[in-house]
């Protein structure tokens, strides 16, 4: 109980600013526990959820929203190594974890790609780093030494 607010903000508390708050559960006494958006409370749990949320196509789940359900969640996601993929989005600067499914591993040879890439004009690879500029990204044009 609240010894020094004033009885209507108390009152105001209990009838509709706690039982409204998606964050609050109401127990049969009468009493408010709080409720974290993931139901998760340890390693194996985590790695379900992530799991589930990868299959079902949902996407990402933030780490402060494990952070509330799980003591240490740091640790918890480094326990679990490669299952867990950790990207940093640029514009909050918030850590999302998505599942590294192991069955979308591919094995392919960087040569492959790289044979091909050397053969393109100059032209083609001023047209192609122009259109990846507004993505930020660049490409390294090194250019050849002509034998004479």
């Amino acid at each position: 109980m609240l010894q020094d607010a004033p009885l209507s903000d108390v009152k105001w508390l209990e009838t509709e600013a706690l039982p409204n708050n998606p964050k609050i559960h109401s127990t049969a006494d009468g009493k408010f526990v709080f409720k974290p958006k993931y139901d998760v409370r340890n390693r194996q749990e985590l790695y379900q959820l992530l799991k589930r949320h990868e299959f079902r196509g949902l996407g990402g789940i933030y780490l402060d929203d494990l952070a509330e359900a799980v003591a240490d969640v740091e640790r918890v996601v480094q326990s679990l190594g490669d299952h867990v993929i950790q990207v940093v989005t640029p514009h909050d600067k918030k850590v999302v974890l998505f599942y590294n499914d192991k069955s979308f591993d591919l094995g392919i040879k960087e040569g492959k790609f790289r044979r091909p890439l050397k053969f393109i004009s100059f032209f083609c690879v001023q047209a192609i780093d122009f259109n990846f500029k507004p993505n930020s990204i660049s490409l390294t044009v090194r250019k050849r030494r002509r034998d004479r």
